[in-house]
């Protein structure tokens, strides 16, 4: 299992949970990542470190809950379970509508770390690099790109363009495992 796995995880339980007490923490991920086919036995050791990064990347925070120290999510944190929901649920449709959505965004120099986001949050989300600041994919996206609009404060500079043809695009079909038995038909 990735780490990014058990962060995830861990995420998962908090924001199930809403406020998780600290003293509970440990045992109920242990519970969680035991149930899960193919992963091994985890330490509580393990767990706390994976919950310390989360705090120092400010995914949770710790605070008192009704005499309690318990750990909530932050708002990023909120963001990032968000994003690993959606990279989780996207399912492709069984047929493909014959339309592509074009992703383009200009982000300045000055905020690179913001685009290097945005394009590991694209391939993650399983859309393919077809230029610089290019990027596309074959089904309906707009869930996807209102959360990274959101997530990286951006507007006008990411813009989605539902374009019906791309010149020389037998790669994306065959990236995309798009056939002619997966084009919708217009009966």
């Amino acid at each position: 299992m990735k780490r990014s796995e058990i962060f995830n995880i861990i995420l998962g339980v908090i924001g199930i949970a809403g406020l998780l007490a600290v003293a509970a923490v440990a045992p109920n991920v242990l519970q969680v990542l035991g149930k899960l086919p193919g992963t091994r036995r985890y330490f509580s050791s393990h767990v706390r470190s994976r919950i310390q990064r989360l705090h120092d990347l400010d995914f949770i925070e710790f605070a008192e809950f009704r005499g309690r120290r318990v750990i909530r999510l932050t708002s990023k944190g909120k963001r990032e379970l968000e994003r690993y929901r959606l990279s989780e649920q996207i399912p492709s449709p069984r047929s493909w509508d014959g339309k592509w959505r074009v992703i383009i965004f200009d982000i300045h120099e000055y905020r690179r770390n913001t685009r290097d986001k945005i394009r590991r949050d694209l391939m993650r989300f399983g859309f393919k690099h077809l230029q610089h600041s290019v990027w596309v994919y074959p089904h309906d996206c707009n869930d996807i790109i209102a959360l990274l609009k959101a997530d990286h404060h951006i507007g006008k500079e990411l813009l989605c363009i539902t374009a019906d043809t791309i010149e020389n695009d037998r790669w994306l079909k065959q990236e995309f495992s798009l056939t002619s038995e997966t084009m919708k038909s217009d009966d």
